[in-house]
């Protein structure tokens, strides 16, 4: 499985409804992309661990996944048009961040 992580901080001043465009555009795309098989996204939770303060200033309020069997398949997401929609919307209001696809393996499964 390959996860397709993506962190993120929008620009100051982004709002609600710039917010609710992005994720009509993600739903749409995750609706319309066959490849895509699970999707995620959300603001993220601070739960006072240790690790949280080894984070540093770069920290991300948001953060979507989105898994894919292969490359071939990210592959076929990252080129669809519909992904260029999301870019052009994420680029117009995102101020930072980080984003990595990851080849995963379980390391136990308890379905």
């Amino acid at each position: 499985m390959i996860a397709h992580i993506v962190l993120f901080e929008p620009k100051v001043g982004t709002t609600a409804a710039d917010r609710d465009s992005f994720l009509d555009a993600l739903k749409a795309a995750v609706e319309s992309i066959p490849t895509i098989n699970r999707s995620f996204v959300g603001l993220t939770v601070k739960i006072g661990a240790r690790y949280e303060a080894k984070m540093g200033d770069s920290t991300y309020s948001y953060a979507s996944v989105l898994e894919f069997d292969d490359v071939d398949g990210l592959q076929s997401y990252l080129n669809h048009p519909m992904h260029e929609r999301i870019g052009q919307l994420f680029w117009q209001h995102c101020e930072r961040t980080l984003i990595s696809d990851v080849d995963c393996f379980w390391l136990n499964s308890k379905k």
